[in-house]
């Protein structure tokens, strides 16, 4: 076959350069099969067929449709016509079979990473489904242990602990100070708080104040037998509402050490049997 490849080759080499010399020989108008061609211009020619570009388009024309003259001067041989289209055939079947392999190689590849990722997406959803077992474990644990702290205020400082995370104490509704850690979230909420608080203690002591005052006796100015002179008389009552102090609830988790870790400022939701807290 190789060796048939390289006389077609050679056979079109010949037909090439004999084509050129006969160029001007070639008629510009031919009727094949009932179908008329002008202002032709021959071009390339193989052992079977010769292509034209004629007056509305072109087309390759077999070289045994063409009047004997032309046949000649192409140098048709129907055995070579014959052996150059079984070639034309079995090099098509071959590209064929090729594109064959390869599209069911890409398939079967696509099947393959198909499969990978489908892997891939259930081993991801057991690991989320896992780690959200254990967090739900956690927080149910977390949860059981949890207990309400009614604080007043902040004592002194939050000071910074070098796990990110924040340590100071509070003072409760009882009296009693508590050491307790917390994060970010926890920082801004117990100083909104203690904000809150400080509002209501300045509004309150300024009450007190102004009761306390208003209680002591007093200097009034009299005449007293023709002479000026002052009397003391008695404070007046004053009465104000009192306003509660603002107690917040915040949740924490005794440590060991007796200090709180909080982990929420109010119970949201009771979800899967156990209790929810969030800042």
């Amino acid at each position: 076959m190789r060796g048939f490849r390289v006389a077609v080759l050679v056979s079109m080499f010949i037909a090439a350069a004999s084509f050129a010399a006969e160029t001007n020989t070639l008629p510009t108008t031919i009727t094949v099969d009932g179908v008329t061609y002008s202002n032709i211009m021959w071009h390339n020619v193989t052992p079977a067929t010769v292509s034209i570009m004629h007056a509305t388009g072109a087309v390759s024309i077999p070289l045994d449709k063409l009047p004997p003259e032309l046949q000649r001067q192409f140098g048709y041989d129907p055995k070579k016509a014959a052996e150059y289209r079984a070639a034309e055939r079995s090099a098509e079947a071959a590209r064929q079979e090729a594109l064959r392999k390869l599209r069911a190689k890409e398939a079967a590849e696509r099947q393959r990473q198909a499969q990978e990722d489908a892997e891939k997406q259930k081993q991801a959803a057991e690991a989320r489904e896992k780690q959200a077992k254990v967090q739900l474990e956690a927080a149910q644990r977390l949860a059981a242990r949890a207990e309400s702290i009614s604080m007043l205020c902040l004592v002194g400082r939050i000071s910074p602990l070098s796990t990110n995370h924040y340590v100071a104490q509070l003072t409760l509704v009882d009296q009693t100070t508590v050491c307790v850690y917390f994060d970010e979230s926890g920082k801004r909420y117990l100083e909104d708080a203690d904000r809150v608080f400080g509002q209501w203690k300045t509004r309150h002591d300024a009450q007190e104040q102004h009761k306390r005052d208003e209680a002591q006796p007093r200097s009034q100015p009299v005449y007293i037998g023709g002479r000026l002179t002052s009397v003391l008389t008695p404070g007046s009552e004053y009465n104000y509402t009192e306003q509660p102090a603002p107690v917040t609830a915040v949740y924490g988790v005794r440590e060991a050490n007796s200090c709180y870790s909080l982990i929420g400022s109010q119970q949201i939701t009771q979800t899967g049997g156990f209790k929810q807290y969030s800042w």
